[in-house]
């Protein structure tokens, strides 16, 4: 009877060891829910973190530079046609083609000879007539005081205040034609901008030149144009000419 307790007892001892052995390993095999929990968790929390940009530095867009070759022919700044104002026979033509227009502007002189015998004419003729206004002015004095004694008649006094008059106006006329006469002398001299150059000339000295004939063909050089062809890469083919008007050359004159 003995021997069946205690074998009992043994067995009884032996089955609680394996429950609690059992346990053991239930709650060790349960115990990595938690971690998983938690690292879960941390991933969520990684996922919903803003990413931080690989550089702070600020960038700028700037253009490129490129230096481009392009040829091109200069042709002078301004042309023009010179044109003779009156008619008469060239005399003497001091520049030629390509020379360039003096300081005083002269391109050729023409014959003036006979608007230089007008002129001492109409000199001669002032000077008459000075002499008139002054006789006559003397005259109506002197008979303005005989009129006021009543020494002489009134007719005279009136003849020679009338002459007076008549003289200063044909005065001032002969004065008006010298200045039309001067003014046509300086035309029979062929003028032109100073400092252009001649690129043609239509005459020659002993030639007959008439109002509106053509003398010569001027350039202005000291400022050059320079037409550049030139198309952009990015936009349609097409040409655009580009003047430009910086290129000052005054040893090229």
């Amino acid at each position: 009877m003995k021997r069946i307790l205690v074998f009992m007892l043994a067995a009884g001892v032996l089955l609680f060891a394996g429950c609690g052995n059992g346990d053991k390993e239930a709650g060790a095999q349960e115990s990595p829910k938690p971690e998983a929990a938690v690292s879960g968790e941390s991933v969520a929390s990684v996922e919903k973190r803003p990413e931080t940009p690989a550089s702070t530095e600020t960038f700028m867009v700037r253009p490129a530079a490129r230096n481009a070759t392009l040829t091109a022919f200069t042709r002078a700044r301004n042309s023009m046609t010179l044109v003779s104002e009156v008619s008469a026979r060239v005399e003497r033509v001091p520049t030629d083609v390509g020379d360039v227009i003096g300081a005083d502007g002269v391109f050729a002189y023409l014959d003036a000879t006979f608007i230089q015998l007008d002129l001492d004419k109409n000199r001669a003729d002032q000077q008459r007539l000075r002499s008139d206004v002054v006789y006559f002015g003397k005259e109506k004095g002197r008979y303005d005081e005989l009129v006021k004694q009543k020494t002489a008649a009134q007719s005279t006094l009136d003849s020679f205040a009338r002459d007076h008059t008549t003289s200063l106006q044909q005065l001032k006329a002969l004065q008006i034609e010298e200045k039309r006469l001067m003014e046509q002398l300086d035309r029979h001299t062929l003028r032109a901008p100073a400092g252009w150059k001649v690129t043609e000339r239509y005459i020659e000295p002993g030639e007959w030149v008439n109002v509106g004939d053509k003398v010569a063909e001027l350039g202005r050089y000291d400022v050059l144009l320079v037409p550049l062809p030139w198309v952009a890469e990015n936009t349609a083919p097409s040409r655009t000419w580009v003047r430009t008007c910086p290129c000052c050359c005054p040893n090229w004159a």
